[in-house]
């Protein structure tokens, strides 16, 4: 297993004319034609921080409130989407606070990746508003009326209901990948989730000296290839 700083790896085509753009068309439509299909089986797992974690303090409640209702495996090139698989939740074990989910989808091999978690209330909880491509399906919040102004007028900001996304483990792809994410020793905790949404996996910024994986709000989920990437 390799411990890898940064989810991206992603490569960019280079050496292309960027004012031809039938040059540009051929060469996504070669890279296209690699697209496959999965075959062996892929999986990501997600550690959630426990009570002997440096953000304990801010957990204690997260699991009970709030759940991972699953992720995404996708890879890019210019921002447009050229691979992407839907891993869905299989196992959650306690113990070890640990969900194993199994991805389905289509990939180009050899290729980097990025990836991203859904998350969404298990009971009613102190909900902010949906500014995310919503899918009531995986979330069920309507359905089960955690948005309703009435069942909200009462909640309050409890610090201890956050989730807490200690690591990322990513098999099948390339190669066993081990991401660890920024923790509550960071004056920026972006480890943390507190609310409902899409989640983005983002590497370390040598440039603004941010030297772990953090979290950042991702406001459409692509279902497909072809799509393109829009953040937050």
């Amino acid at each position: 297993m390799s411990k890898s700083p940064n989810p991206y790896g992603t490569p960019e085509l280079t050496g292309l004319p960027q004012n031809r753009s039938s040059t540009k068309i051929a060469a996504l439509l070669a890279l296209f034609a690699l697209i496959q299909p999965i075959h062996g089986i892929v999986t990501m797992k997600v550690v959630l921080g426990g009570p002997n974690d440096s953000c304990a303090k801010y957990t204690k409640k997260g699991h009970e409130f709030l759940k991972i209702t699953h992720g995404r495996i996708m890879q890019q090139t210019g921002g447009v989407i050229v691979g992407n698989m839907l891993c869905t939740p299989k196992t959650f074990d306690e113990a070890k606070l640990t969900y194993t989910m199994v991805c389905d989808g289509v990939s180009i091999p050899g290729m980097g990746y990025l990836f991203m978690l859904a998350v969404t209330a298990r009971k009613q909880m102190l909900s902010g508003p949906i500014d995310y491509h919503y899918n009531e399906k995986m979330m069920g919040l309507v359905e089960n009326k955690f948005l309703d102004a009435e069942n909200l007028k009462n909640q309050q900001f409890d610090h201890e209901q956050h989730l807490f996304i200690k690591a990322v483990e990513i098999e099948g792809i390339r190669k066993s990948e081990y991401f660890l994410y920024e923790d509550c020793g960071s004056v920026k905790m972006r480890g943390l989730i507190a609310d409902h949404g899409l989640y983005f996996m983002l590497g370390p910024d040598d440039k603004k000296n941010e030297p772990k994986n953090h979290l950042s709000r991702m406001y459409y989920e692509p279902y497909g290839i072809n799509e393109h990437m829009v953040m937050n």
